[in-house]
């Protein structure tokens, strides 16, 4: 025969660790979510399409900033002498240049980018000591709306190519070309170019 202190203490025994493994599961389900909702708030900023950012409490963007299907890139062969036109942007959208790279193939003094036509003022300039390729890492980038361009020029006999890389947004996203205002530095050098 068993006694009211046994019953109690085998229902002592069992409902610790009952209690302890609901406990658990709550919290594996639960969990997740709350930290999901702690560590992110929807802001009031909508895209052309109602999309809505999501930004982490630490001030990021938890979304993708441009859409990778916007992703641009463009090449120029033989800027030499003269100021040259490098690129231009396709009708209704504005190219955000993200990185040009400078990749000199012959020596010389000088190679430099602008957003305006004659050259005169350079947002992006290098000295090349050698030949071989610079980056020049553009920040939050240079705007060059639709129809407008981007040109490079080499002086002192340097002949160079430019690659220039970034992605495009409608055109009333970025509606004014960056004006050439600071000259930017070098990333770092991109290895020999040729020889």
């Amino acid at each position: 025969m068993t006694s009211q202190h046994d019953e109690t203490a085998r229902g002592r025994r069992w409902a610790s660790p009952l209690w302890l493994t609901v406990g658990l599961v709550i919290g594996l389900i639960a969990a997740p979510a709350v930290a999901v909702a702690a560590t992110l708030s929807v802001v009031n900023i909508a895209g052309p399409n109602g999309t809505k950012a999501v930004v982490a409490k630490t001030g990021q963007i938890a979304t993708t900033v441009a859409d990778p299907g916007s992703f641009r890139a463009f090449h120029k062969y033989g800027v030499i002498g003269t100021c040259v036109k490098i690129f231009t942007a396709p009708p209704g959208t504005s190219m955000i240049v993200t990185q040009l790279t400078e990749d000199v193939y012959v020596k010389g003094n000088q190679v430099g980018v602008s957003t305006g036509a004659a050259c005169v003022s350079l947002m992006v300039d290098w000295n090349p000591p050698t030949i071989g390729a610079m980056v020049f890492p553009l920040g939050p980038g240079i705007v060059i709306p639709a129809g407008k361009s981007l040109y490079a020029i080499a002086y002192g006999g340097t002949a160079a190519e430019i690659y220039g890389y970034g992605y495009t947004v409608p055109v009333a996203a970025a509606p004014k070309v960056t004006p050439t205002t600071t000259v930017l530095s070098p990333a770092e050098p991109q290895g020999q170019g040729r020889s």
